[in-house]
């Protein structure tokens, strides 16, 4: 897909630059953002390129908000003696070893909850910040990143003449001479420290 038609939809939702042509009388906007997504997912993939490091925070997140769910559950299940075994082993799993007092094993529930919950907040603000940071994709973003790409490699990309495949092939190009130029820097750095 063109990249000017695919920022086209993703940033004024002028979904009939999905079309290469004309677009028919009688458009289905549900089918259209469907199709979308799926530009969208694929060119998430590709400019991403396997950096999950994205997505990490995010993840530890839900997954400490999993676990203060589930903590919280048992806790009531151990306040009340009505722990069964299915939930002494799910309890077992997070490193919790129960005395058979509902009291006392309520208790050694809720300190590791408030320890998750310290966990989560902090993932949370990790989150937040990078978010912060990230940049909106809106044209400027694109065209930016176009003049950036440009002047790295010595030529001008056009922008109506770029498709989003090439865009996201130039980008990582880019990225990965830039992180190459680093280590380079980096490896010269140790060397001079080595060799004073």
């Amino acid at each position: 897909m063109p990249l000017a038609r695919f920022i086209d939809v993703l940033c004024d939702s002028r979904y009939e630059s999905l079309y290469s042509e004309q677009p028919p009388k009688w458009r289905d906007e549900r089918l259209e953002r469907e199709r979308f997504d799926e530009y969208y997912e694929e060119y998430a993939t590709r400019i991403l390129d396997g950096d999950s490091s994205v997505y990490e925070n995010l993840k530890r997140m839900a997954l400490l908000l999993a676990r203060v769910r589930i903590l919280d559950a048992a806790m009531l299940l151990a306040a009340g003696g009505a722990m069964n075994d299915d939930t002494q082993r799910i309890v077992k799993s997070f490193g919790i070893h129960l005395t058979g007092r509902p009291a006392k094993d309520a208790s050694i529930i809720f300190s590791l909850r408030e320890l998750t919950i310290r966990k989560y907040d902090h993932a949370r603000r990790l989150y937040e910040s990078e978010e912060k940071d990230d940049t909106k994709q809106d044209r400027m973003f694109f065209i930016r990143l176009l003049v950036c790409m440009s002047s790295h490699f010595k030529y001008n990309i056009p922008y109506h003449s770029i498709t989003t495949g090439e865009f996201c092939a130039y980008y990582l190009q880019m990225k990965n001479d830039i992180r190459a130029m680093k280590n380079e820097q980096q490896r010269h750095r140790q060397y001079g420290r080595k060799h004073r």
